[in-house]
């Protein structure tokens, strides 16, 4: 800390300045304090160019928790915390770079074309300061360019975790690893974080994704054990039930399911879709993707009561509706499904995920000529831009056309472009390939490789 104050520029004051010159002299030293203390930043993360203020230093250290929460809610607040930083120190260059970085953590550049090109023009503003970034904002500003897509985002990344492996910047390389279908390896550097160093709802986090890359690897023990690590006091929250739940339905232990098919609805929400509807579903997709069709049919019924006694405000809240018409597709029920997603795709007709759902409908009921229009048109987006999202739609259309050949050629140029884990890990119970799960090329898509 004394090297970095001891490297500031000379601040000069009357001998009789009042408080708030002296406040403004020793803001940008407390700011470059706030990086060396705050235990999301540290000492490497020290921006490059004049020291910031204070109080935009505390804006980002207040940013980045919200990363780690999965709900649309705190991932507008984590770039409201960033935005308000840039307002109140426009020179702070390094904030443009966690801006960007925010709109690369949220994913809808995969499918909002508005976000894709808000972070293009920010890309654009920060080409010019790269010649003089710091070690650190260089590696970060490769990561938030490349992502996973290449060797150099990668290596970029490590070089962050090398520098800094206790920050946030762990968990996003254990997810690019697993986008890289390495599962193996994202456990072990997520087990490699010494857990005293961390908050106790930071170590809840790394359980839970440790346990859900246990269950794709099919260590479902394993992920039993981490959702146990999760709750050390007995009581489950609504992403260790999840866990837990869907290891014993891999398991086949039906009779472990009923009494949380009985308690889930009364746990609170948790995350972008930590919603009891949403854990009935994947629940009963569990199911019957380890053969166990009646029972999944239960729990396929329990999620659509669930949806069916939403409040019309919680309705409106579209990951929870988006979710609804999964459910109805599950039941079997397609018309209700189709309303859903009919109208989700009239109130956003941007948004891909609502673009591609008319079109595997249509597949669903043989109307060919429908679904290959939607098909062309998603594939006349930008694929890459959006990372694989158009592709894997039409994959999933193909796939309910029973075109064989082409989804599974769809599939592998999706994960190429970057759809990665989201995906992955729970492609062996999505219902669009479910008469697939038997094909060797199908099965090769969904085997860890590392």
């Amino acid at each position: 800390t004394g090297e970095v104050i001891r490297s500031l520029k000379p601040y000069r004051m009357g001998a009789n300045a009042p408080d708030s010159i002296v406040n403004e002299a020793v803001d940008p030293v407390m700011g470059i304090v706030e990086y060396i203390t705050n235990p999301w930043l540290g000492r490497v993360m020290i921006p490059s160019g004049d020291p910031p203020r204070l109080s935009a230093v505390r804006e980002i250290g207040a940013a980045i928790p919200e990363w780690r929460l999965p709900d649309s809610a705190a991932l507008a607040r984590s770039r409201g915390h960033v935005r308000n930083a840039l307002h109140i120190d426009p020179g702070f260059r390094q904030g443009k770079l966690w801006l960007a970085y925010s709109f690369v953590r949220e994913g809808q550049i995969r499918y909002l074309p508005v976000k894709a090109e808000s972070l293009r023009t920010l890309l654009s503003e920060i080409a010019p300061l790269a010649a003089s970034f710091s070690p650190f904002e260089s590696a970060f500003s490769t990561v938030i360019v490349e992502r996973s897509t290449t060797a150099g985002g990668l290596d970029a990344l490590r070089k962050i975790v090398a520098l800094a492996p206790h920050s946030a910047f762990t968990v996003e390389l254990a997810e690019i690893l697993l986008d890289q279908n390495r599962p193996r390896e994202a456990i072990r550097l997520m087990r490699s974080v010494d857990s005293t160093n961390i908050s106790a709802e930071r170590n809840r986090d790394r359980h839970f994704l440790i346990g859900l890359i246990q269950h794709y690897v099919g260590d479902y023990e394993g992920a039993l054990a981490e959702a146990e690590a999760m709750s050390p006091t007995g009581q489950y929250d609504i992403n260790a039930i999840r866990v837990k739940a869907s290891a014993h339905a891999a398991l086949g232990r039906v009779d472990e399911l009923k009494p949380m098919l009985r308690d889930l609805p009364s746990l609170q929400t948790d995350g972008l879709y930590g919603f009891a509807g949403d854990v009935l579903l994947t629940v009963g997709s569990e199911l019957a993707a380890h053969g166990h069709p009646a029972e999944a049919r239960t729990f396929f019924e329990s999620a659509v009561r669930w949806f069916e006694t939403r409040t019309p405000g919680e309705m409106r809240n579209r990951e929870v509706k988006f979710r609804a018409g999964f459910a109805y597709l599950s039941a079997g029920r397609l018309d209700e499904a189709s309303q859903i997603f009919d109208s989700l795709h009239a109130a956003a007709p941007d948004i891909i995920l609502y673009i591609g759902m008319p079109g595997r409908i249509a597949a669903l009921r043989g109307d060919t000529a429908k679904a290959e229009k939607v098909m062309q048109e998603l594939a006349n987006l930008p694929a890459l831009r959006f990372g694989g999202t158009p592709t894997y739609e039409r994959a999933a259309i193909a796939a309910n056309l029973h075109r064989r050949d082409e989804a599974i050629r769809l599939l592998q140029e999706a994960f190429s472009q970057g759809i990665g884990f989201l995906y992955r890990g729970r492609l062996h119970w999505f219902n669009d390939f479910s008469w697939l799960r038997g094909d060797p090329a199908f099965k090769a898509l969904v085997t860890p490789q590392g």
